[in-house]
């Protein structure tokens, strides 16, 4: 019998299969559901350490941004300038941008929300960064 003639069964038509239904299925609503909880957790954390570094003044200096009255930004306890605030946005971008081209074949609907949040990301960053400089 040649490839030709044989009969292509999809693995959901055998019987006596053990797929779940949610394994290696990127569309079901359980997956979604799951990537908007981690999307929204991430967003939400990302938002409150903005806002926790911009608005209280009596945090130690060893935070990772920290806005203080004489100093203007601080970045680990040392005066922060610009090109720190430019090359935290570039590297969240290109973390994201190759996390997404990693999972491509693996996850497409996560590697499509990573690759359309990786704009997104920097230009929140980039208003954070410059609200904060802006203060000062």
């Amino acid at each position: 019998m040649t490839y030709d003639q044989q009969q292509i069964v999809h693995p959901e038509q055998k019987r006596g299969t053990t797929d779940h239904g949610w394994q290696g299925k990127t569309g079901t609503l359980r997956n979604r559901a799951f990537l908007a909880l981690i999307g929204a957790t991430t967003i939400l954390v990302a938002a409150s350490a903005v806002y926790i570094a911009v608005s209280t003044p009596g945090l130690p200096e060893k935070i990772i941004m920290h806005f203080d009255g004489d100093q203007g930004i601080t970045s680990f306890g040392t005066p922060s300038y610009l090109w720190w605030a430019w090359g935290m946005v570039v590297a969240g971008i290109a973390i994201d941008v190759a996390l997404a081209s990693f999972l491509f074949h693996r996850d497409r609907v996560l590697s499509y929300m990573l690759a359309s949040a990786a704009p997104v990301v920097g230009l929140l960053l980039l208003i954070a960064v410059g609200t904060i400089i802006s203060v000062n």
